[in-house]
């Protein structure tokens, strides 16, 4: 059998309250650069894919909120599309899938493979906007057995797991069979999503197995607050020991022997006690006696019982106060006898203890009368120093209240109930009265004589005469401030109508569903829908489709009683174009009841935008500064060396005019030579300053074109070997990059390695696109390649962008080999896309 459970307090296991999970799940992999032979891209590359829900679970909430890739393989443990409750295990841990496609229908045990990203959810890791894919049917984990405490940790959240213990109750709540599961001083609320009619009477006290998974309830600061545990189907909970068929047919015990030391433990199971009616209020309180003492019965049946009713009593021992009571309990009636007679009892034996939950009788001093209660009557009184409470039915209580006087002396009947104090010892005490013939006047208040009575007549006649002129003048201005009252309450109401009608933010409404109720004038014109349309739309219909899980979890947030909430949200207008909302939501309660949700909204789009442009030109400048540091130290390591070299031949030449004329000739024309050098290093330099890009049908003409331009006696040593549907494939930013790539590649060439052949290749290796450049030249050290200019340093950044693997392998002596390992589509042009 399999149990779901949506309501469940960590610190109080009767409470109940609904849940919806909503789970997300993250993964990221930083790859750090290094400037060693291999050179690695780091900061903004692809997030590696995670296939393992450990992997998952272990991100940090800032980690798995970046959206990685997943991909998981494993088998569903449970699916409600209803409550969009849809968890996968695989062999590592199991995880929470957030889907909004209702129509994939699965089954527990169904084998599937999920793909999503990562998100934080609202308490652990989970996987965000998840597709569902059937492969095959497979078989449900192996369960892990864990305590309740342990569920009560939340460190099983999600996961697979298998608990025993005996049920206390059973009851249909939501189309679901809820129970509550007691193990030892631990209880659990189990949901059963689905069972046959019927199962609910076969479960109470027996002992079970329950395969399930676990799940939690937690606050907005993803606080643990509640767990529970998720059942599939009625396959998944095992009858280890099944109830007895007459539960009235167990020993009878007395009440004295509840909760004393036994080895059987039997407190988890139904006792059977019997003992005779000493007060019943149906659905309130219900008491009986044994020859061992009195107890406290909590039933949900409502069958009216007399005070000297024999009933027989079968239910769930429970702690109470002073003394243990039954909870969950039945009842049957065998017998009529005489109401049992009641203790007369001092407040000192009461405070004692000795007679906790037994029928007694004492005397007090009324001292006042009050309504702390909603359904009775509560007298104050006073027993030497000891004030304690009387309870009377409030549907019993007649005039009898009227006819009480304060410093009456009473003597009062009822069931003695003790409080316990901070150190668990009794504190005080109250009575609960079986009708109002339980109170008894001894003795009214004294001092009545006749000349005092004579006197109180006539000061009530000063007064009641007072009064009348009193009672005149006050009801000319209680007519007049009741029409003051009215006419601003009037402009009150037109007041707060135009605060809303004009207001410059979104003021707005909607129910429980999501649906709109209200909108004012700044909401139809930001959105651009009519009040009359937006009545008819649901919240869900607004926002975009992967933020509306967003406005699901606030609205259980505000049923689970958050009072407050600030958030953004992003919401598509009727004009199709999607705006950025800073919400402000809070709880609308009407008669002390949850009614809906009233928000606040702000177009915050600009800012969103400004600030995001901000971002951009902040990297811009950043890249800027960084290319004005990479052109000051090529003109400083290039070209100024060589004009500098070429005003030197100058000076020589100077030199030798007068000293040897016939060499002026020679020296000139390599001068010369010289000259036309740099003014090739010059155009190259603009040319590489030039932001036009390539497209990759002009990549094999444009790197033709670039060896061209060394002249014909270097660019005889340089071949190209292109493959023309490769070239085809490249995008503008990557031929762009490849460009520049290969100049800084054929310049070390001519220039510092003096390679006679130099390849220049692109082809197709491995799946990825590889870019190649080789020569014959002298080579160097590629361990202190940081020692050589900033050409290799260039290449390696200008790889950087384009997400690829740069590989320098070189030797002195033996040449120089360059390669690009190219991802066929660039990580950083998908992440911006």
């Amino acid at each position: 059998m399999n149990l779901s459970l949506f309501r469940t307090d960590a610190t109080s296991p009767n409470s109940t309250r609904r849940l919806f999970f909503a789970f997300l799940l993250a993964s990221t992999l930083v790859c750090p650069l290094s400037m060693e032979a291999q050179v690695k891209p780091a900061e903004g590359l692809p997030l590696n894919v995670l296939t393992q829900a450990v992997q998952i679970l272990n991100l940090s909430p800032g980690d798995s909120d970046r959206a990685h890739p997943i991909q998981l393989r494993g088998v569903v443990t449970c699916f409600d599309s209803r409550a969009k409750l849809y968890f996968v295990q695989d062999a590592t841990a199991g995880i929470y899938v957030y889907s909004t496609n209702s129509s994939v229908q699965l089954a527990a045990g169904d084998l599937v493979e999920v793909s999503g990203v990562s998100g934080a959810g609202l308490f652990s890791p989970i996987v965000h906007w998840g597709t569902f894919k059937r492969i095959g049917q497979g078989t449900l984990p192996v369960p892990k057995p864990v305590s309740i405490d342990r569920i009560a940790t939340g460190r099983e959240d999600s996961q697979w797991v298998q608990v025993e213990g005996v049920i206390h109750r059973a009851n249909e709540d939501w189309g679901h069979l809820t129970l509550d599961l007691v193990a030892g001083t631990s209880q659990l609320k189990v949901r059963i999503l689905n069972y046959p009619k019927g199962l609910d009477s076969q479960l109470v006290d027996a002992r079970v197995r329950v395969h399930g998974v676990a799940g939690t309830s937690y606050n907005n600061k993803r606080q643990l607050t509640g767990f529970h545990l998720l059942v599939p189907s009625s396959e998944q909970v095992t009858i280890m020991e099944p109830p007895i068929a007459d539960p009235f047919s167990a020993p009878i015990r007395l009440n004295r022997s509840l909760m004393a030391y036994s080895l059987q433990g039997e407190r988890e199971h139904r006792i059977h006690l019997r003992g005779i009616v000493t007060l019943h209020w149906p659905g309130e309180a219900l008491f009986i006696k044994d020859a061992s003492g009195g107890i406290q019965i909590r039933t949900r049946q409502q069958t009216p019982l007399e005070v000297g009713e024999v009933i027989d009593v079968s239910g769930f021992s429970a702690a109470g106060g002073y003394t243990p009571l039954m909870e969950e309990a039945i009842f049957r009636s065998i017998e009529t006898k005489d109401p049992p007679k009641p203790r007369v009892v001092t407040a000192t034996q009461a405070l004692a203890g000795e007679f906790d939950k037994e029928l007694v009788r004492m005397e007090g001093i009324l001292i006042a009368q009050t309504q702390v209660r909603s359904n009775s009557h509560v007298l104050v009184l006073q027993n030497n120093k000891a004030i304690f409470h009387a309870y009377v039915q409030k549907t019993k209580v007649g005039s009898i209240a009227s006819d009480l006087l304060d410093g009456s002396h009473l003597q009062v009947t009822g069931v003695c109930s003790v409080d316990l104090g901070e150190n668990e010892k009794p504190a005080g005490f109250n009575l609960w009265l079986r009708s109002p013939e339980d109170i008894e006047v001894l003795e009214r208040p004294h001092g009545w004589t006749f000349v005092r009575i004579v006197s109180a007549l006539g000061a009530v006649g000063l007064v009641f005469c007072l009064g009348l002129v009193w009672m005149v003048q006050m009801r000319q201005r209680v007519r007049h401030q009741t029409e003051a009252i009215r006419e601003r309450e009037l402009a009150l109401e037109e007041r707060y109508r135009d605060l809303f009608e004009n207001a410059n933010d979104i003021l707005y409404t909607h129910d429980l569903s999501g649906k709109l109720t209200s909108l004012n004038k700044a909401g139809e014109q930001v959105l651009g829908y009519s009040r009359a349309e937006a009545a008819q739309m649901n919240i869900d219909d607004l926002v975009k489709p992967e933020q509306r899980y967003r406005v699901r979890e606030h609205i259980n947030r505000k049923i689970a009683g958050e009072l407050r909430a600030n958030y953004e949200l992003e919401v598509i207008t009727k004009r199709g174009n999607c705006i950025t909302l800073e919400v402000t939501s809070r709880p609308h309660y009407q008669e002390g009841k949850l009614f809906g949700i009233q928000g606040v909204a702000r177009d915050i789009t600009h800012r969103k935008q400004a600030e995001g442009a901000l971002r951009q030109s902040e990297h811009q400048l950043r890249k800027s500064l960084e290319e004005r540091e990479r052109i000051s130290r090529d003109l400083h390591d290039g070209i100024i060396q060589s004009i500098y070299a070429v005003g030197l031949s100058l000076e020589d030449c100077k030199r030798l005019v007068s000293i040897e004329p016939l060499e002026i000739e020679h020296r000139l024309s390599k001068v010369l030579n010289d000259l036309n050098g740099v003014i090739r290093e010059v155009r190259n330099f603009i040319l590489g300053l030039e932001s036009t890009t390539l497209k990759g049908l002009e990549f094999k003409t444009a790197l033709r074109s670039l060896v061209l331009t060394l002249g014909e006696t270097h660019s005889l040593g340089f071949g190209v070997q292109i493959d023309s549907l490769v070239a085809e494939s490249l995008s503008s930013n990557q031929a762009t990059h490849l460009l520049h790539i290969a100049r800084e590649a054929m310049s070390n060439s001519v220039r510092h390695a003096k390679a006679e052949r130099t390849i220049l290749a692109l082809q197709l290796h491995d799946g990825v696109i590889r870019f190649e450049v080789q020569d014959n030249g002298v080579g160097f050290d590629a361990t202190a390649v940081h020692q050589h200019g900033l050409g290799l340093r260039n290449m390696a950044a200008r790889a950087q962008e384009l997400g690829a693997l740069f590989t320098v392998v070189s030797q002195a002596g033996q040449g120089t080999r360059i390669v690009l390992d190219i991802p066929r589509e660039n990580p950083h042009e998908s992440a911006s896309k």
